[in-house]
């Protein structure tokens, strides 16, 4: 009997949550940059409800640093705490400004992580400054910020909580605990939804790199390169070399060449040339032609054999110019669909840059590199981001920035875009630098009446 009672008495704390939390709502349920997500639902009456939010941005990059600004965050309670993980970075610097800039700093670890936590800080409305310098610059920098606050349910078990997402770059998936219920919304993209691809004009229909298409849209030039070298573990190779990459259908292959790294990295007992050669990713038919078929009535339709598919395989190095960016297709890659990899520069309102790689629902097996030229300043902020069709929505990826290089690494087809963002610049005037030091006058006396409190009770 009493074992009967601990195992009843189990199963209702397996099923019980730790807050009697239910009826959570959330809206609006794909708020957009600037919003204010409403919370609200049910606990038990004068309940106290730990409330989580967690989402991971990437910074600015501008070699060897990284930065990033929240503006105007507002911590409406005193039961508050707050943690920013830094991955591969040397050191990681928060600056809070309270009146006066008030800055914490932290080394990272051998892995390249490095954390700051803050609890209890007064209410308010403060400016948060997040920077420091990369450990690694050919892979991109991740910050992870962590807040966390309490709030109370009234009498009738009746709770609400507000949080202004106004500092969350779009496509950010945002993860929210609210008493041990989880929730994960998407912040809203300005960009709209790219328009369909049609099948028949992703890819050549003969499969060769060297045709020449008619289209209002710029398409790539393409290179074909036996190389040694591989660039699936590289985000940033081949960024030397975008000028010596001249236009195939401007030059014949005997004169067409590639300076220093490609051309040494050569093999040089293939003597054939291999620029503006057809990408051979699907294999000849002719291996099929001459294939004995046993056993089987070839006047009966129902038992010819099915010729064998092969797989979508290319072979050598691949560079394909469009603009001035270019991607780079490493040896061996797979393609998990039929047709032959490419890229074009296509408009999307609301963006700085936009391609479409094809082709449609395609898997990499190798990242592609994609290069983009780019003049980074100090008062821009840029995003990379990739359209998710399944989830409907632009989903914010990494990236590196060399040389005033954007690298980003791609493991599936699709549109990517790049975004520019103007930071707003600090550009107070003498009764605003008042007014912050009689805030910072009241947050001081605030932080010594709860000193004095604590040293007395």
């Amino acid at each position: 009997m009493k074992k009967l009672f601990f195992i009843i008495l189990g199963l209702i704390l397996i099923v019980s949550p730790a807050y009697g939390v239910s009826n959570l709502t959330i809206t609006p349920s794909d708020p957009k940059v600037g919003d204010t997500i409403t919370i609200t639902g049910k606990a038990n009456p004068n309940e106290e409800i730990n409330c989580k939010i967690w989402f991971e941005i990437n910074p600015s990059i501008n070699p060897p640093k990284y930065k990033y600004f929240m503006n105007n965050v507002e911590i409406p309670n005193a039961s508050n705490s707050f943690k920013i993980i830094a991955k591969n970075a040397e050191r990681l610097y928060v600056s809070l400004k309270i009146g006066m800039w008030v800055t914490q700093g932290a080394k990272a670890n051998k892995e390249g992580i490095a954390v700051i936590s803050k609890s209890n800080i007064p209410p308010g409305i403060y400016d948060i400054r997040i920077r420091g310098t990369i450990k690694d610059p050919e892979k991109p920098v991740k910050l992870k910020i962590f807040a966390s606050t309490k709030i109370k349910a009234d009498e009738n078990g009746n709770f609400k909580y507000s949080y202004k997402v106004n500092n969350i770059p779009e496509g950010t998936i945002v993860h929210l605990d609210i008493g041990g219920i989880k929730r994960d919304i998407v912040i809203k993209s300005s960009i709209p939804v790219p328009p369909p691809v049609d099948t028949e004009d992703e890819t050549d229909k003969d499969n060769t790199t060297t045709e020449k298409r008619s289209t209002d849209k710029k398409e790539e030039d393409i290179t074909s390169v036996s190389i040694e070298k591989d660039y699936s573990d590289t985000s940033h190779s081949g960024s030397t070399n975008k000028k010596n990459i001249e236009d195939s259908s401007s030059t014949s292959p005997e004169e067409d060449k590639l300076d220093t790294t490609y051309s040494s990295n050569r093999n040089t007992s293939n003597k054939e040339n291999n620029y503006n050669t057809p990408i051979n990713k699907k294999d000849s038919k002719k291996d099929n032609q001459n294939t004995p078929i046993n056993n089987y009535n070839i006047n009966n339709a129902k038992n010819t054999p099915r010729k064998s598919k092969k797989e979508n395989i290319v072979y050598g190095t691949v560079i394909k110019n469009i603009g001035n960016a270019i991607l780079i297709i490493p040896n061996g890659t797979r393609v998990s669909t039929d047709g032959e990899i490419s890229i074009k520069e296509v408009n999307i309102p609301n963006t700085t840059l936009a391609y479409y790689i094809s082709p449609r629902n395609a898997k990499f097996s190798k990242p592609l590199i994609l290069e983009i030229p780019y003049n980074l300043s100090q008062d821009k902020r840029i995003t990379v981001l990739y359209y998710d069709r399944q989830l409907g929505r632009w989903i914010n990826i990494p990236y590196t920035c060399d040389n005033n290089t954007i690298t980003v690494k791609i493991s599936k087809s699709g549109y990517y875009t790049v975004k520019e963002e103007y930071i707003e610049i600090e550009d107070k005037s003498i009764i605003d630098k008042f007014y912050s030091i009689i805030d910072l006058f009241r947050i001081i006396t605030t932080l010594l009446l709860n000193y004095l409190q604590n040293l007395f009770k």
